[in-house]
């Protein structure tokens, strides 16, 4: 079985077309009763999502979107973040907005590694960092051993916030 990756991608700010269209995204999938993001309105078509076009326009074999919340997404993929995607919606939603900003945090289920992909001024960047870092700054701290998991995505949201400001 594969390692599962957490992701959440958020629309930061843009115009309200912009904005239209991040929710346009993710209602197309829904509304064809499927949750892969293969089926997204906005990838090339094909008559077959198979490895190369999952390589290529998703990252992962396998993404499916489990929670959509309008201008925030959950989705759960195989091994890695489903970036490929997340560029690839950056770049369209660019279209109606060059300022628009977007973040995608991330975590592995094991905590091997974690962190935030964002686009901001046509631009994507990004900062992982291990679980043993994760471990090693919760540590430094004092933190409570159980307190790991939310120690991590506290920080990996903070990133977030902290890479649009």
């Amino acid at each position: 079985m594969a390692n599962n990756v957490y992701s959440t991608i958020k629309f930061v700010s843009g115009n309200k077309e912009a904005e239209d269209a991040f929710i346009e995204v993710f209602q197309w999938i829904e509304d064809s009763g499927e949750t892969g993001l293969e089926f997204s309105h906005i990838l090339p078509e094909d008559d077959y999502a198979d490895a190369e076009f999952m390589e290529w326009n998703i990252g992962p074999r396998v993404a499916n979107l489990t929670k959509f919340m309008g201008t925030e997404v959950e989705i759960t993929s195989a091994w890695i973040t489903p970036i490929n995607f997340f560029h690839i919606l950056a770049e369209d939603l660019s279209r109606y907005d060059h300022d628009v900003q977007l973040t995608m945090t991330y975590v592995d289920e094991f905590y091997n590694f974690a962190g935030v992909y964002w686009w901001t001024d046509d631009l994507l960047n990004q900062k992982e960092e291990s679980g043993g870092w994760f471990k090693l700054e919760h540590d430094a701290i004092d933190g409570d051993p159980s307190e790991l998991p939310d120690y991590i995505t506290d920080e990996i949201e903070k990133w977030g916030v902290e890479a649009c400001d």
